[in-house]
């Protein structure tokens, strides 16, 4: 299951600490995903694609986490939001199923038509991100804690384009730092957006389940 996925995207300088209103030059989504894949602020509106319908959420929260199957392919597409060389702030809740060292659970990914991508995934039972994602010498930047299956965890990740550093924090605390020089992301404009996949040279497509 996944909740409540948060993305901004700062200008030209860092978005920790910073928060601000929906619409603003500071781009923020938020998908509580009560039901439905609209993003709070009716700006950003998601489509749900899969063999099948992804369902939501029956107990606990009702209705405010939706629920992906890889074996149908489930993601949800948002409209694009531009992080490439800049700034930017990713965070979700998630339930993550049963974790295997087979596959990737896709998290978020962001790719462009040069398949240039930023990929959010959970491998080997950590959080892994990645700025070029179908590129033999790409950086990764992979968690140091071990998720849980069938338990709800946040996770948060930051690119400081001051810093030129990856970030991933894990229920609140620091999980990992990237060590010297990483650039941004570089993506162009008009970059598929999606929730509950991601693209890699290493593992191919991958969905989320749970």
């Amino acid at each position: 299951s996944s909740t409540n996925t948060t993305v901004s995207s700062c200008s030209s300088s860092t978005c920790i600490g910073q928060e601000t209103s929906y619409r603003s030059s500071i781009v923020t989504a938020l998908y509580p995903f009560d039901g439905n894949t609209n993003d709070q602020s009716s700006y950003y509106t998601g489509t749900a694609f899969g063999t099948s319908t992804p369902s939501y959420s029956t107990v606990a929260y009702v209705s405010q986490s939706i629920i992906l199957s890889p074996t149908s392919q489930q993601y949800v597409l948002i409209p694009n939001i531009n992080l490439s060389k800049q700034s930017f702030t990713l965070q979700t809740w998630l339930r993550p199923g049963t974790i295997n060292t087979s596959t990737d659970f896709g998290i978020f990914s962001q790719c462009d038509s040069n398949s240039i991508c930023m990929s959010l995934s959970l491998r080997n039972g950590r959080f892994v991100l990645s700025f070029d994602s179908m590129n033999s010498n790409n950086i990764t930047l992979t968690g140091s804690s071990l998720v849980t299956s069938n338990e709800w965890v946040h996770v948060t990740v930051v690119y400081d384009a001051t810093l030129y550093q990856q970030q991933i924090y894990v229920d609140g605390q620091i999980d990992a730092l990237s060590n010297g020089i990483v650039n941004s992301y570089q993506g162009v404009s008009l970059s598929s957006t999606i929730i509950g996949r991601s693209s890699s040279l290493a593992y191919g497509t991958a969905y989320f389940q749970g």
